[in-house]
């Protein structure tokens, strides 16, 4: 299966998962995600704000401001072609922004990513290997490249799929994180 056609069948699996089971699974998830060690010795943490298919981070979010992280979150560039980074104090620090997924209102100074030391990342079909599908543009891959620290996917378990096909610049996850399991893929 190629990256089109695995893009389509996961987009429409998760328009299809009913929203209070979509809730109930990423509690279950968020909970799995702060009993890791890696997240519990990360000071700076960059997660991703969730669209309404995603597993959500909006329980993530205060919750890692509360544990006395420095959160980070991406807004993408005006060129479409690159994300930002931006430290948030407060999940009402954000607003819509880039396909009405909510960004830093205020932009400010833009986070030097080599100062995280763990990636929360999103996307729609990752393998055992760590492989990682996102949605098309290649903006957490190129930000990953940049920086040397631990990704971790929250995934709901039927996005891990047998094969996620790859190219030289994708880069993977360390960690897959899903309602029924955690995968470390030893990277």
């Amino acid at each position: 299966m190629n990256k089109a056609e695995l893009r389509r069948i996961m987009k429409e699996t998760l328009a299809k998962q009913p929203s209070l089971e979509r809730e109930r699974k990423s509690k279950l998830i968020v909970g799995r995600l702060v009993s890791l060690g890696e997240y519990s010795k990360a000071k700076t943490i960059l997660t991703y704000v969730s669209m309404d298919e995603e597993v959500s981070t909006r329980e993530l979010i205060p919750r890692a401001i509360s544990d006395g992280k420095c959160v980070v979150v991406p807004a993408v560039s005006h060129d479409e072609k690159t994300m930002t980074l931006h430290e948030i104090k407060s999940p009402e620090e954000l607003g819509p922004g880039y396909r009405g997924i909510n960004e830093p209102k205020n932009r400010g100074t833009c986070f030097e990513c080599e100062r995280i030391d763990l990636a929360i990342v999103p996307g729609l079909a990752f393998d055992k290997r760590g492989n990682r599908l996102g949605r098309g543009k290649g903006m957490f891959d190129k930000l990953f490249a940049a920086a040397g620290c631990i990704r971790i996917a929250l995934a709901f378990d039927f996005q891990v799929v047998g094969e996620v096909p790859v190219e030289a610049y994708d880069v993977p996850v360390h960690f897959v994180v899903s309602e029924n399991r955690i995968l470390k893929v030893g990277r």
